[in-house]
């Protein structure tokens, strides 16, 4: 009786009219649809009707409607934006054949053309125009035919590969308009939907040999399920499965399946030839039945044979920790998914690659978890993604925690960790923690409510899903597991099959616990600040134990203490406070105080959170070396070790070690210490690093205070004259800096924008020969002497790098200055895409001038049209095998700088002003190792051989790209005559003295590339 007062309750819910404005309200809408699918052409045909219920207290003169098939019909989409923004260029570059639309619509009403007008920007929604004014509590029935030209599946979710079909968001569908205004939105990977609550009556006509799943319960369908369980059936003997993924012919016979579903918001259908079937039931503990059912190809079907507990578990967790599953029926089938590891629809999930067993339970319990979280609670996923993600990724660690206690941390990607049985003392979600405190110790991470726009494709997943589990798991644990649970519960009844907004839930949680929960609402969720308590000493007063406290943090949030003895463990919840606080606690056996100890807290500096009441120095960590990398511990510090090895031509073969503090977690202070010895000169050489990062709330995300310093050899003086050493000379570079790592705006990632100021202080070795005639004044005696030569250069680069996926670019400006000269340059660099990924022409121009020499210089400062050879880095900033070689394949390595051109030659030097254009493109269909380039070039006041000035230099050749810009081999083809002239000086010049490589060894520096993250 109660299901069926709850179900004449919600009946009169859809039809009543609002009465009072001040009352919760929302739209309710009835689908009919019929449709056929040509999987000859890959498309859909069908008839479209839905009846509006108008059940706002406003009148609507028009309707928002959804063409979401639109997003892939071109370059000019926000899906399509989206993409390349994360990365992706294939929907920018797809064939006509691969992409989608829909199209043939013909709206009316009652026979009544309607006109649509699609919006200026984005033409995957439109404005129905209605023919009269749809008053509160009217209804309206529309209907149209639609034509759906079904994309491949590599885009997103809705898609095709071959004759394997996911037909998702896929016929019009109004917006939500609810308290706020109509929520008319563009298709997007990231951010899922907001959709109203409805009741489909759904039709799908297709070849009869098609096995298909979809939302809501077969009608009149005897046949089809007698068919499905016969599949079930066989597919239960099957004792080894086949690597056939092969599609079988399609049946002539076109069989027609109806489907109907009530008080959902979607509806999803999945087809293919090829699927297994399983067939199930789980009983709930209100001893309902719920129908599971999964399908699966070859691929992966070991895997997938057990996937009809994973349902069944998964229906009892929710139903038992929020509600009960009000469908009859749940599947999971096996897609092409390019959107994630899974995804939800009502009833129905797709599930992509797995690898193991473990992993496949938990993307098809999180999927299956929608129902409720996206589901019955129809949260706003574009502007909320937190309500709905967050929670359900809360329900996933607390799924796998009842379920797999004892799972280890990252045990869960492959069968072989699960094999290895990893002896790490963590559960498996702390994989959420680190990836977390990886974003905040860049100063990378964002609070938990911001849209699903703001953010990147790194940190959507690291908030969204990760931060705001353990964020939830956070408060849970305050307010105790039974009281959590009965809250949800409270909030899940009152707000199913609505549209709750975040002050719902709020509201909901303080109103139910009686707890001023701001510090969770307003700090944790909604701001960057983050944790950070400190143990700051205890001391024993008779039977009591005096402990200080202090938060040095900027959220009063409650703290846990723990207290351990041995293997026992007490634990208490002190309420939030600002500055300092003692308390007290009775006298008792203990080895170790905690603060904020387990992983969901989010405390990321817990140096100061563990006092050792049984040792002298009671908060002293002692370092522990860890080679290569490690998972942080509270308790413990860690040094690392790498083991390196490296080769010059004049210290030969070198060995040693690479120490350093921190890994891919940044730190307020940071060293790197490489010591090797070096076998060819027998002494020790390497580079060393210290630096202070401060991090702001502002435009500035990071600023990095340091000093580098570096020492090699760099040269070898050797002489025929016995009586007369060989010099290895050695060059000691001293380089104070300071880097500012400027902030993207939200939701952008493919930028790096900084500036870097430094002093830049290298002490060289040289050899001088004074020249001593004997008493005749016959034989000149040349004695050499060993001197040093400092050099002083002031040295800033600004740099703004857009690496967007179409027509990247970057600019790059200069400034370098000392007592002897002041030079300025700028650089713009642009790539022009061709039709296809990474394909393109790429263009250069290089400007730059001197604006004072101040005296006599002593080096070459001046800017050359060649690419630099070692013995130009007057800076020592480049790795060269041959720093100082003339001749041979040690002299051929170069690197880009100035006019950028590829052939060798003191053509072109100058002390006044340089102006150069690079060009480079690929002209191969399927490869970048062969590209053409092209440069053009001039100069005034050359510093040698004056014929080139005002001269317009060019060359032109061909080069071979191992790794683009790191790996690469130079040939010029054809080059202006100045260039020859110099080379006509040279009786012994070859071709070959013309050819360049590039190794640009320092761009794989790890530290660096970890500073340049964005997420």
């Amino acid at each position: 009786m109660k299901p069926l007062f709850i179900s004449f309750l919600l009946s009169l819910a859809i039809v009543a009219p609002v009465v009072a404005q001040n009352t919760y309200w929302q739209q309710f809408v009835e689908y009919n649809i019929e449709v056929s699918l040509n999987d000859l052409e890959h498309s859909l045909n069908g008839n479209f009707e839905m009846v509006y219920h108008n059940q706002s207290p406003n009148d609507l003169d028009f309707i928002y409607i959804h063409l979401y098939p639109n997003a892939y019909s071109c370059e000019n989409t926000a899906l399509c934006d989206q993409l390349l923004s994360n990365g992706n260029a294939d929907l920018y570059f797809a064939t006509e054949d691969e992409k989608g639309r829909i199209d043939s619509l013909l709206f009316s009403s009652e026979g009544e053309p309607l006109k649509l007008i699609y919006d200026l920007e984005h033409s995957d929604f439109a404005k129905v125009i209605l023919p009269k004014p749809l008053k509160s509590g009217e209804k309206i029935k529309i209907s149209t035919p639609f034509y759906v030209k079904i994309p491949s599946s590599k885009f997103s979710r809705l898609g095709h590969s071959d004759q394997s079909y996911q037909i998702t968001q896929w016929h019009p569908k109004p917006a939500v308009y609810d308290a706020q205004g109509w929520h008319a939105m563009p298709y997007l990977n990231l951010g899922e939907f907001y959709s109203e609550y409805a009741n489909y009556d759904v039709k799908i006509s297709l070849p009869e040999n098609y096995r298909v799943a979809a939302t809501g319960d077969l009608v009149d369908g005897e046949v089809e399920e007698k068919w499905l369980q016969l599949l079930s059936e066989e597919t239960s003997q099957i004792n080894a499965f086949s690597n056939d993924l092969s599609f079988p012919p399609s049946s002539e016979v076109i069989k027609t399946l109806h489907f109907s579903q009530k008080m959902v918001h979607d509806f999803a259908w999945f087809a293919d030839k090829r699927y297994h079937v399983m067939l199930g039931k789980v009983e709930l503990d209100s001893g309902q039945q719920v129908v599971t059912q999964i399908m699966f190809t070859n691929q992966e079907a070991e895997l997938w044979k057990d996937a009809l507990e994973y349902l069944s578990k998964s229906v009892w967790y929710y139903s038992n920790r929020l509600g009960a599953y009000p469908f009859k029926r749940v599947s999971a089938v096996q897609g092409t998914l390019s959107a994630g590891a899974g995804m939800e629809y009502p009833n129905i999930t797709i599930i992509g690659e797995a690898q193991s067993k473990i992993a496949l339970e938990e993307v098809i319990m999180h999927e299956v978890g929608h129902n409720w979280f996206y589901g019955i609670l129809g949260f706003n996923e574009r502007d909320f993604p937190w309500m709905d993600e967050g929670l359900n990724t809360f329900y996933q660690t607390q799924y796998m925690d009842h379920f797999y206690p004892h799972l280890g941390f990252l045990e869960d990607y492959t069968d072989r960790l699960q094999s290895m049985h990893l002896p790490w003392d963590y559960p498996m979600n702390y994989e959420y923690f680190l990836a977390n405190k990886f974003a905040q110790s860049a100063n990378l991470h964002q609070p938990s409510t911001l849209t699903s726009s703001e953010y990147g494709e790194g940190n959507y997943g690291i908030i969204i899903y990760y931060k705001s589990a353990l964020l939830f798991k956070y408060l849970e644990q305050y307010l105790g597991a039974d009281e959590f649970n009965r809250i949800m519960k409270a909030f899940y009844e009152k707000w199913k099959n609505k549209h709750p907004q975040p002050n719902d839930f709020e509201a909901c949680f303080k109103a139910e616990s009686k707890k001023n929960l701001d510090w969770f609402f307003n700090d944790l969720m909604a701001t960057k600040n983050s944790l950070n308590y400190a143990l700051r000493k205890a001391k024993t007063h008779g039977d009591s134990l005096e402990l200080t406290l202090v938060n040095k943090g900027k959220i009063a949030a409650p703290v846990q203490l723990e207290i351990q003895n041995g293997d026992s463990l007490h634990s208490l919840w002190i309420e939030g406070f600002e500055g300092k606080q003692t308390i007290t606690i009775p006298h008792q056996n203990r080895d170790t105080l905690w603060l904020n100890r387990p992983f969901y807290m989010l405390e990321y500096d817990t140096k100061n959170n563990v006092y050792r009441t049984n040792q002298s120095f009671a908060k002293f960590r002692v370092p522990h070396l860890k080679l290569l990398f490690s998972i942080p511990k509270t308790q413990e510090a860690h040094l690392y070790l790498s083991p390196v090895m490296g080769w010059n031509a004049y210290n030969k073969f070198m060995i040693g070690g690479l120490i350093y503090n921190h890994a891919a977690f940044e730190k307020k202070w940071e060293f790197e210490l490489m010591p090797m010895y070096a076998f060819g000169t027998k002494d020790l050489n390497g580079f060393g690093a210290l630096r202070r990062n401060f991090y702001t709330y502002g435009f500035i995300q990071r600023l990095s205070l340091g000093v580098r310093v570096k020492s090699y050899g760099y040269q070898i003086d050797e002489f025929t004259n016995s009586y007369f050493p060989t010099f290895n000379h050695r060059y000691l570079k001293v380089s104070p800096e300071v880097l500012f790592y400027f902030k993207n705006p939200n939701g952008i990632t493919r930028l790096n924008h900084q500036l870097q100021l430094r002093f830049v202080n290298i002490s060289k070795q040289k050899t001088n020969y004074n020249i001593v005639q004997d008493s005749l004044q016959t034989i000149a005696v040349y004695t050499p002497e060993q001197v040093y030569q400092n050099i002083f250069v002031f040295d800033a680069v600004y740099s703004y790098l857009n690496k967007r996926m179409i027509n990247p670019f970057g600019i790059v400006a200069h400034l370098q200055a000392n007592h002897e000269m002041i030079k300025a340059d700028l650089r713009l660099n642009y790539f022009i895409n061709y039709n296809r990924k990474n394909r393109g022409l790429e263009a250069s121009l290089f400007v730059g001038n001197f604006f004072s020499q101040l005296g006599g210089m002593s080096l070459n400062y001046s800017y050359k049209m060649a690419n630099w050879e070692g013995k130009d880095d007057y800076l020592y900033d480049h790795t060269f095998f041959g720093r100082s070689e003339t001749t041979g394949w040690l002299s051929a390595q170069s690197v880009a700088s100035d006019g950028g051109f590829y052939l060798p030659s003191p053509v072109g030097r100058s002390y006044g002003f340089m102006a150069a254009l690079n060009l480079r493109t690929t002209f191969l269909p399927f490869t970048r190792v062969l590209q053409i380039y092209g440069n053009l070039g001039t100069t005034k006041n050359p510093s040698i051989m004056s014929f080139a000035d005002n001269r317009m230099l060019y060359e032109t050749g061909f080069i071979i790209s191992i790794i683009d810009k790191q790996f690469e081999i130079y040939f010029p083809a054809l080059w202006s005559k100045e260039f020859q002239n110099a080379m006509d000086t040279n009786p012994d010049h070859t071709y070959f003295n013309n050819v360049r490589f590039t190794l640009t060894l320092d761009l794989y520096d790890p530290f660096k590339a970890l500073k340049n993250v964005h997420l």
